[in-house]
């Protein structure tokens, strides 16, 4: 069995001036759901709007010990998803397509120092904490940004899913309808990727009956 427990950092660690509490709360919640299983997988998203240092309550369960309060830590898994090093990310990606080359010829070690440093040092729950500072996290992931013809793909599957059709001029519509980076309408990179255009999905599927 694998508990997944995952965490929304604004709605779980709202108030900075409790970060005492919060730490305790983390740490208990931790230990229960790995008493129940020492396989769960902790998710905490959106651990970039994290109070300071709440997230060294974990350090226990991910420093190098067999077991804290005779609890087996060492087969858990914990994910932090963050916005972290986005900027960076987004400008090297850009300047990669601008020298003519494929996103997809970006390898992990161009921007893992990326996101690592900037989970260092940025604004957020990461910054300067002691499970930074002890290097306790294993493996930096970069989220690349999408290009307008990722995106496109993404309308094209949705509409395949649905079993709907729209027509190209609709498809180019929605694209154009979307703010892209570093340019809102010209630029390469969609800045939402692919969150925002079901709605517009549903807009012209609407005008289409």
């Amino acid at each position: 069995m694998v508990i997944v427990a995952r965490g929304r950092i604004i709605i779980h660690f709202p108030i900075p001036s409790q970060n005492y509490e919060y730490k305790a709360k983390l740490q208990q919640w931790i230990k229960g759901n790995i008493t129940i299983c020492s396989r769960s997988v902790f998710v905490f998203d959106e651990i970039d709007k994290m109070p300071p240092h709440v997230i060294d309550g974990i350090k226990p369960f991910l420093d190098f010990h067999e077991d804290v309060d005779s609890i087996d830590c060492r087969k858990a898994i914990f994910i932090f998803i963050s916005n972290t090093g986005g900027k960076k990310i987004n400008e090297e990606v850009y300047k990669y397509l601008s020298e003519g080359k494929k996103r997809e010829d970006i390898t992990y070690g161009d921007l893992e120092s990326l996101v690592s440093r900037g989970a260092f040092n940025e604004e957020g729950g990461l910054k300067k904490s002691n499970i930074m500072e002890y290097q306790l996290v294993d493996y930096y992931i970069p989220f690349l940004p999408l290009e307008r013809k990722h995106v496109r793909m993404c309308i094209e599957k949705e509409l395949r899913d649905r079993n709907e059709h729209l027509p190209e001029s609709k498809i180019i519509e929605i694209l154009n309808s979307l703010i892209y980076w570093p340019d809102e309408t010209n630029g390469t990179l969609c800045v939402s990727g692919c969150k925002t255009f079901n709605k517009h999905i549903d807009m012209h599927v609407i005008d289409e009956l």
